[in-house]
């Protein structure tokens, strides 16, 4: 009867799963749902088993990770903590999981971006490294789709420059798959667009023109063909003028791109609908701007410069004023006083012509 009672549970205990990577197992489930109160609970039980060291290390990370994200005291205490694991000379999983954990941090409980992105980045190089390539895919992209504020919450939104265009660059690298291959390029190209270098511009409306490819299979299609739209009619496209490559607008293009937005969508499938229509009526409606450079000295020849669209002739009076006599401020922040001016009784040039 010993013997018998022995060998049952010899096979109960061979057959059972081991505590250790069972209770990880449940804490990494509850982490991917979002559950970190559970996840911590999940952990602080294999925390009282008997561990290698790099069980250890592991548990450590997720009871500090977890600790900040679910509980609102704790997370002074668990940043220190997540900080003395990325300070260690192992540079494991552990070092890569802790990184991305402060840089969650930074954007959600400092909104710090700059902050955030050391942290990312050490992440990021990590996984760039990694062996296990499916998985360092997944995890890069996630990374990088998070910080760009793909995620409700996200404070990087509106930050484009916040994160490495060399990141962005290996993001279009790796990416797969047709969603993941237009998201990246997406990125990229905006990021690219706020250097304002003729060769960032390039690069960037081809980046757009690949993603515009793709037509609407693609949940980044609308978004594509907006931002080229917009940098096209308000920047303008590169062209080499007496060897110099410069921005010049490209109104034609631009309105074809506006175009497609209202007719392959409809008002509640795209969120730049409204913009454009409005877009398209600018770009079809006459306009006229005068302007000049800058400030002249009295006695200096003053140039004026004049945009136009749409128009065949334009007629205009230059007045001379006196801004020490006719200038009448009448309250602090008065935007008004320029229509003020007088127009009468000076010295009056009239220019007309043609725009053909």
């Amino acid at each position: 009867m010993n013997t018998l009672l022995f060998l049952l549970l010899t096979l109960f205990a061979v057959a059972a799963p081991a505590p250790y990577a069972e209770l990880k197992g449940r804490g990494e489930a509850f982490v991917a749902e979002k559950s970190f109160a559970k996840a911590h609970a999940a952990y602080e039980e294999a925390s009282k088993l008997a561990l290698t060291p790099e069980e250890k290390r592991w548990v450590e990370m997720r009871l500090a990770d977890t600790a900040w994200r679910a509980d609102e005291e704790q997370r002074e205490d668990a940043r220190k903590a997540l900080e003395a694991l990325v300070r260690s000379d192992d540079r494991d999983r552990v070092f890569a999981e802790a990184n991305e954990s402060l840089g969650d941090y930074a954007v959600e409980r400092e909104g710090d971006a700059n902050a955030a992105m050391k942290w990312y980045a050490a992440a990021l190089d990590w996984w760039a490294g990694s062996v296990d390539l499916p998985a360092a895919r997944k995890r890069y992209l996630d990374m990088v789709f998070r910080i760009t504020g793909n995620e409700n919450g996200s404070a990087f939104r509106y930050m484009p420059a916040a994160i490495a265009k060399e990141i962005l660059a290996n993001a279009v690298a790796i990416a797969d798959t047709p969603d993941d291959r237009a998201h990246t390029r997406l990125l990229y190209a905006s990021h690219l667009l706020t250097e304002y270098k003729p060769e960032s511009i390039e690069r960037a409306l081809e980046l757009l023109d690949e993603v515009i490819a793709m037509g609407k299979t693609t949940p980044w299609y609308g978004e594509a063909l907006y931002t080229a739209a917009t940098q096209l009619s308000q920047r303008g496209g590169i062209i080499v003028e007496d060897g110099q490559a410069i921005t010049k607008p490209d109104n034609m293009k631009a309105l074809a791109l506006y175009r497609r937005i209202v007719s392959e969508f409809t008002h509640n499938e795209s969120r730049y609908y409204d913009d454009a229509e409005r877009a398209i009526i600018t770009i079809e409606s006459p306009s006229l701007a005068v302007y000049t450079a800058g400030s002249f000295l009295p006695t200096s020849e003053q140039e004026i410069q004049l945009t136009w669209r749409n128009v065949k002739a334009v007629a205009f009076d230059i007045v001379a004023v006196d801004l020490t006599r006719d200038a009448r401020i009448e309250k602090r922040a008065d935007w008004n006083w320029i229509q003020r001016l007088p127009s009468t009784g000076r010295s009056i040039q009239r220019w007309t012509f043609d725009t053909n």
